[in-house]
């Protein structure tokens, strides 16, 4: 494969420079950082249990009132309606 040659300046670019490139800000959450916040009295192996099945994007429909805490009572009314046994 040809390299190009450098031959002109374009935007008064260098070929020496090392420009930075804007880059807009993300949108939402990535990786592990999640927007809501769970009740500590809800035990960690229901927490555990919720990742293993469900995803950040689940949460806000067990966040009723949209607080982005998921309460204990939230917790329960979703996990009672997902395992009605």
């Amino acid at each position: 494969m040809a390299k190009k040659k450098y031959t002109t300046v374009w935007m008064d670019l260098d070929p020496e420079d090392d420009p930075i490139i804007p880059v807009n800000p993300s949108q939402g959450t990535s990786g592990d950082e999640s927007q809501f916040t769970w009740d500590p009295a809800i035990e960690s192996s229901d927490i555990e249990m919720f990742w293993a099945s469900y995803d950040e994007t689940d949460l806000a429909g067990i966040d009723s009132d949209g607080d982005l805490y998921i309460s204990l009572a939230e917790f329960e009314a979703w996990y009672n309606a997902e395992q009605p046994w």
